[in-house]
This record gives C-alpha cells, sequence and structure tokens, in this order.
C-alpha cells in the first residue's frame, strides 16, 4: 500500500477514498464514451452529406431536363399580334403572291422614250418638266432654284445617259409598275462610261403614258422596299451593275477622279475648272508615261507615273467595294442644298450598288 497505516482512522480514511476515485473514473469514462458518440455522429452525418449533395444535384438536373420542354414551349411562344400587325402581315402575303413573277426585260418604246426625256430634262436642267413627270406641283420658287443650279452643276460634268435598258414587275395596282432602269453615264473628260442603276415606281396614265409616283402609300413603300432589297433577280442586276462599275473606275483614273467628285459632293463646292484641272492632270501624266515608255522601253519613272495616276481609280473604286449589297433610294429631285451632295452624288453619277429613286420626295 501507498499510504501507511498506522490506526483505524486511517483505515477509514482509506475507505472513504477508494469509492471516491471509482466514482471519478466512472465519470470519466462516460464522458469519454459520449465524446466517442459525438464524434461518430458528426463523421456519418459528414457521410450522408457527402452521398446526399450529389443525389440532390441529379435529382435537380432530372428535373429541370423533365420541365425543359415545357418552359421552352412558354419562352418560344409567340407573342399575340395586334390587329394591325395581323393586317399588315396579311397584306405582306398577298402582295407577294399576286407579285410572284420575276423581273423580266421591257421592250415598251412609251416608256422608253419617259426616261429619254426624263435624262434630257436633267440634263437642261429643266425644272418644269421634271416636276411635270412626276406630278409634282408644290415646290417653292427657292426650292426650284436650288435643284436647277444642282442640275446645272451636273450637266457641267455630263455629256449624256445612254444604253437604257428597262425591266418591270406588276406594281400593287392595275395600273401600277415598278421600273428598274440601267444605263451607262457619259461623262465628258473620260472615255469609259460608268454603268448606273435606278428604279422608280409608275403608274400608267389614261392616255398611254406614264407618270412617276411622288407620294407612296405606305403599302406602296413597304412593297417597293422588300422588291429592291429581297428580290434575288434584283440583286443579282445590281451586283452586275456594281461589278461592272468597280472595272470602269479601275480602267480609268479619269473617270475614278470625276467619279468621286460626284460621291463626295465637291462638283456643288468646288469650281469646275478645279477639278477639270485634276482631269487634266491625269491625261498629261499618261501622255508622259507613254511617251517615256516608246523612248525608254521600261523605267522606274514610268511605273511610278503609273501608280499617280492609278490612285484615284483604286480609291473610287474602294469607296465603291465597301458599299456593296447597300440597296438605298435617292431622290434625284432633292431640294435641300445640304443634302446635294449625298442625294444628287448617288443620283446623277454612276451609283454602282446604290439604286436611286426616281420621282419626287419619299
Amino acid at each position: 500500500m501507498d499510504k501507511r497505516i498506522e490506526d483505524l482512522d486511517d483505515v477509514d480514511k482509506l475507505l472513504r477514498e477508494r469509492p471516491r476515485n471509482r466514482v471519478i473514473t466512472k465519470r470519466r469514462n462516460r464522458e469519454r464514451y459520449r465524446a466517442r458518440q459525438a464524434r461518430a455522429l458528426r463523421e456519418l452525418r459528414i457521410e450522408r452529406g457527402i452521398v446526399t449533395i450529389p443525389a440532390l444535384i441529379i435529382a435537380l438536373i432530372c428535373i429541370v431536363l423533365i420541365l425543359e420542354p415545357f418552359f421552352g414551349e412558354k419562352e418560344n411562344m409567340p407573342q399575340a399580334a395586334s390587329p394591325s400587325e395581323i393586317s399588315e402581315s396579311r397584306e405582306s402575303t398577298e402582295t407577294a403572291e399576286e407579285t410572284g413573277g420575276s423581273v423580266q426585260p421591257l421592250s415598251d418604246e412609251t416608256l422608253k422614250n419617259f426616261f429619254t426625256r426624263y435624262f434630257e430634262a436633267k440634263l437642261a436642267a429643266d425644272v418644269d418638266t421634271l416636276d411635270s413627270m412626276s406630278g409634282i406641283s408644290n415646290r417653292s420658287e427657292e426650292q426650284r432654284r436650288q435643284l436647277a443650279a444642282q442640275l446645272k452643276a451636273q450637266a457641267g460634268y455630263i455629256e449624256a445617259y445612254q444604253d437604257l435598258n428597262l425591266y418591270g414587275v406588276p406594281g400593287l395596282g392595275e395600273n401600277e409598275l415598278l421600273v428598274f432602269l440601267s444605263y451607262d453615264v457619259k461623262f465628258r473628260r473620260a472615255e469609259t462610261v460608268a454603268p448606273a442603276i435606278m428604279y422608280c415606281y409608275m403608274m400608267r396614265l389614261p392616255d398611254g403614258g406614264y407618270q412617276l409616283i411622288e407620294n407612296r402609300s405606305p403599302e406602296q413603300v413597304r412593297f417597293v422596299n422588300s422588291y429592291t432589297t429581297e428580290h434575288g433577280e434584283v440583286q443579282e442586276l445590281i451586283n452586275s451593275v456594281n461589278s461592272r462599275l468597280l472595272a470602269a473606275l479601275s480602267s480609268d483614273s479619269r473617270l475614278a477622279v470625276i467619279y468621286d467628285a460626284f460621291q463626295t459632293g465637291r462638283i456643288y463646292t468646288e469650281d469646275q475648272a478645279s477639278i477639270d484641272s485634276e482631269v487634266s492632270l491625269i491625261s498629261v501624266e499618261t501622255e508622259a508615261e507613254s511617251s517615256t515608255e516608246s523612248s525608254t522601253g521600261s523605267s522606274s519613272a514610268a511605273e511610278t507615273r503609273r501608280e499617280t495616276t492609278r490612285a484615284a481609280g483604286t480609291t473610287a473604286a474602294a469607296s465603291a467595294q465597301q458599299s456593296e449589297h447597300v440597296v438605298e433610294a435617292v431622290d434625284p429631285m432633292q431640294q435641300s442644298t445640304e443634302s446635294a451632295a449625298a442625294a444628287e452624288g448617288g443620283a446623277v453619277a454612276p451609283a454602282g450598288d446604290v439604286i436611286e429613286a426616281a420621282g419626287g420626295p419619299q
């Protein structure tokens, strides 16, 4: 024994200490057991969580896959159309069915003479004739003066409109016609002609003549816009003219300078002598290049001149190429001086893929 027993009191103390030690030991054992149970319970919960979370994710995925078709149909379900939208849709459908024919070449001499007089009036700056051909009667004196000045500026560069080719398709009304006109513009200072194309919505008159429709109805506007931008044969016609224009600009630097002057509106803001001097300079350089090549055979100087004379053509061709596939209606009767450069540049100059709309303001 650790303790020495000397008398009965020591025995009594020893007997009292032993039960106390047992109590402490049992309490410690009990606490350890509870700690082990708590730890085992935590581990069990963690294991259950590891198994439960993937199961929940899989369940959610299955629910989404099952419900997706139903929600997809609701999301893609078209909204109810308004009465006006329904009416426009029906009108567009009926129009497409009625005018589903292809664009056909026209051999109408009366119509060809109409456009011959139209171009002659433009070159003569004859505002009265142009107004009568398009039914315009409300042009003010100031507007007439501005238009006449613009037409005179154009006529200073344009010699003639030639090689007119007509294509057409029936319009909405019985006596209405959508006409596409391809033609060549002959400039005074260039040998190469510039291809162009325009369209116009026309009406047959009781006397057998024609008139450009100035104020189109919303239905007519939709019909013209849809046909000129979506019809495959029209796009082929536009692309063909555009390709010919690019070839002309690339081959004739003098034509490129004049074309650029029209497209940028310089013919309205600069003196004609200034632009003519640029064209003359190209002519002199071209002759000098030919003389140099004939006398020396070939030289770097001749090559430099060649690149110089082609610079304007490259710039103009690139400008036309950038606007490819753009179908734009340009008003050749444009009244505003500020927009003269944009409107008349495409209206009279070779427009390439830019289609001008003959007639009055849209």
